[in-house]
């Protein structure tokens, strides 16, 4: 595996950032926002299959792991509340449903994220997709763990994440977006 200046790799075997590299990325983070716009129309087909799969439940959990500093997460996951959103809004007016869900946003990171500045763009209007009915909280935890209960999150992304890897994963699984049921 390559080494990378700015990073060491723990017995576990993830790369971590030095602290100086991780209090830039929200400034410097640009083309990883590019890489998300590209996906956008596949997570967006994923996010209208989940909210008409999951219409009847009154919470809708959402993670976004490896969410770093938060401004690409807050692109990422306004995108998939608005889809949720609007299928819920058409739901409603066909009488398929009768209110709107609440959502629940998990953001994860590593324990040495910084996560002041992730708490500074949620309360940022400017940047956040925190309105009425919607939820959110940070996990310092590396994904690499189980961090949630089974069948608990009916929608999860993750972008930008595996080239912290220091090996490749031993499977890897042909489907990109698997909404068959919650994950």
């Amino acid at each position: 595996s390559r080494s990378m200046s700015n990073s060491v790799t723990t017995e576990s075997g993830v790369n971590q950032v030095s602290a100086s590299m991780a209090r830039t990325y929200n400034k410097v983070g640009g083309s990883q926002s590019l890489a998300h716009d590209l996906t956008f129309p596949s997570l967006t087909k994923a996010a209208v299959d989940a909210a008409k799969r999951f219409s009847s439940e009154k919470i809708i959990n959402i993670a976004d792991l490896g969410c770093s500093q938060g401004l690409n997460s807050m692109r990422t996951c306004g995108l998939m509340l608005d889809v949720f959103k609007q299928e819920q809004k058409k739901m409603i007016q066909k009488q398929e449903m009768k209110t709107y869900s609440e959502f629940m946003i998990f953001h994860e990171d590593l324990p040495t994220n910084d996560f002041n500045q992730l708490m500074d763009v949620l309360s940022s209007p400017s940047d956040s997709y925190i309105t009425e009915g919607v939820y959110s909280c940070a996990i310092g935890r590396s994904f690499y763990s189980r961090l949630f209960p089974e069948r608990f999150l009916h929608m999860v992304s993750c972008y930008i994440t595996l080239h912290w890897l220091s090996t490749a994963p031993s499977v890897l699984p042909g489907i990109a977006f698997n909404t068959a049921e919650r994950v």
